[in-house]
């Protein structure tokens, strides 16, 4: 069983394509864009320690039921920076830890 994702029709259209293209070719020239030379891509990532899928296969009549180093951990944040030349920067991070009253 997969999830489904909903999609209108009218998303792939023949000319709704072509009006995309139009559309960010006309910007690019307009605003003398050239992503191959100029172009920084970002982006984050979160991860945890506990991270497991949530689906699995096991015998008729029997709990599903995995186990973990604990059931809370703590959330880390990559994030990058990468042209199409070089990986321009690249952290790790880890969230701040609250503070007790």
């Amino acid at each position: 069983m997969k999830r489904v994702t909903l999609q209108p029709v009218s998303r792939n259209s023949p000319e709704i394509l072509e009006a995309r293209y139009t559309w960010t070719h006309e910007w690019a020239i307009n605003s003398g864009m050239n992503h191959v030379e100029n172009c920084v891509f970002v982006d984050e990532a979160g991860f945890n320690i506990n991270m497991r899928s949530s689906f699995a296969r096991l015998m008729r009549g029997t709990s599903a039921i995995v186990e973990t180093p604990t059931t809370r951990a703590i959330t880390h944040t990559v994030l990058g920076a990468i042209t199409t030349n070089d990986v321009i920067a690249l952290e790790i991070r880890e969230p701040l830890k609250p503070k007790k009253i």
